[in-house]
């Protein structure tokens, strides 16, 4: 049976809608910067540090004060830590706004029409992973019991065993599993070691140098997304199939 599970984080829903509101809650027209710039350097920084956080080797304090102060180091611009804090704050509140596009619902609505395996593997601490996920109504597409969250089973992306686990929970085939993901490392590179089919929503145009793992499909926004999700279904139809 077809399976396509998603990321969570700029996959189901874009993410720099919120960090882009709270840069502006936060710093307004205090310093001259390009959002569309600032926001994949955070991310880059996020992920540095992201793995010591889980493993405790830093506070998630001190995660929040990272990334958002090395980012805008980048840029020439030092900021506190309580003002990396205080931004942290107010991005958190901004994430309890997010929504899924019309777009992504649409993608979600044609795979549970043809009757698509669904699922989510998500890093991040459990709990505000899935107050996210019930802001964005995921379970009217995909139930609790398809949803895996790194916290949950202390092992993140793009570590093969995130992948093993939800493939032994869900009976999934690797041949006919699917991944959409925007982080080349966590989710292409992860999906791709595990067996999967990996699709890159890569929307900030990332460029990587990694030749051994390459996505099986990648796409810049969800328009293209909702393409190749309806090509992938029709590759597997019975119809298909049977030619």
């Amino acid at each position: 049976m077809l399976a396509i599970l998603f990321d969570v984080d700029d996959t189901l829903y874009d993410q720099m809608i919120p960090f882009e509101n709270a840069y502006q809650e936060c710093f307004g027209s205090q310093y001259q910067m390009c959002i569309d710039k600032l926001y994949p350097v955070y991310r880059k920084h996020s992920d540095e540090i992201y793995d010591a956080s889980q493993n405790g080797e830093v506070s998630i304090e001190t995660m929040y004060i990272y990334r958002i102060k090395k980012a805008m180091a980048d840029f020439g611009i030092i900021i506190s830590e309580d003002t990396a804090l205080k931004f942290q704050e107010i991005y958190a509140e901004n994430q309890k706004e997010i929504y899924i596009s019309e777009q992504m619902k649409s993608i979600l609505n044609y795979c549970k029409m043809n009757i698509v395996k669904m699922g989510v593997i998500s890093n991040g601490p459990s709990a505000h992973q899935r107050r996210k996920i019930a802001k964005l109504g995921v379970g009217e597409w995909i139930s609790e019991e398809h949803i895996f969250i790194s916290a949950d089973l202390d092992v993140s992306k793009p570590d093969i065993q995130i992948f093993n686990i939800a493939s032994d929970s869900l009976g999934l085939k690797a041949e006919t599993t699917y991944y959409v993901g925007d982080s080349y490392r966590n989710d292409i590179i992860g999906a791709k070691k595990a067996g999967w089919n990996a699709v890159w929503l890569d929307r900030r145009g990332h460029v990587h140098g990694e030749n051994d793992h390459q996505p099986d499909y990648c796409v810049k926004d969800e328009g293209e997304l909702e393409q190749v999700i309806q090509r992938i279904i029709g590759m597997h139809s019975p119809e298909a199939l049977i030619k």
